[in-house]
């Protein structure tokens, strides 16, 4: 029977000193914390989830660890070192409407406030993808089928396609 290593110090790299107590806090990395398997891959999978959801999908997260030893040169307990490499935000490339009849797809796309198409005219406004961002959207595409008394209008899938890792495409069905 091996004693799982305690943790000792934390150093967090790539990423901004608000972002890096956020993950300490939200992965419960205490000084003290037993280190297992599930709190490594927990801990990786939680800041990908985190930085997905701001619109960085190519996030990767490394974690190194490395035994601390104490005057007799026993080790006591181990640092973990976290490195962040946020990628490039993903853009939105091609938003695609399928059954839509009544409206052309650019009246549709420009109810669409928070999710828009990659253009080069748009200067002030990014197209990056945020799911919050994209939910809302979806919400205002049926206001808009509402207001002109399609009352049964509703989006049966909405599916995102990854064209490369830059680029997404977002397919909505409407009936």
């Amino acid at each position: 029977i091996v004693e799982l290593p305690k943790l000792n110090e934390i150093t967090i790299e790539g990423v901004k000193k608000g972002k890096k107590k956020e993950i300490i806090s939200d992965n419960s990395l205490t000084p003290g914390t037993k280190i297992t398997n599930n709190l490594l891959n927990t801990t990786r999978n939680n800041i990908k989830k985190k930085f997905q959801k701001d619109g960085f999908f190519n996030t990767e997260a490394v974690i190194h660890t490395t035994p601390h030893l104490d005057s007799t040169g026993v080790e006591v307990s181990q640092d973990m070192r976290i490195a962040v490499d946020r990628g490039k935000r993903v853009k939105v490339k091609n938003i695609n409407f399928e059954g839509n009849e009544h409206f052309s797809n650019a009246k549709l796309r420009r109810s669409m406030k928070k999710t828009k198409k990659k253009n080069f005219l748009r200067v002030f406004k990014r197209s990056k993808y945020t799911e919050e961002g994209f939910k809302e959207d979806k919400e205002s595409i049926l206001k808009k089928y509402k207001a002109s008394g399609y009352r049964d209008a509703r989006i049966i899938s909405d599916t995102l396609t990854v064209i490369d890792n830059k680029n997404i495409a977002l397919n909505l069905k409407v009936e």
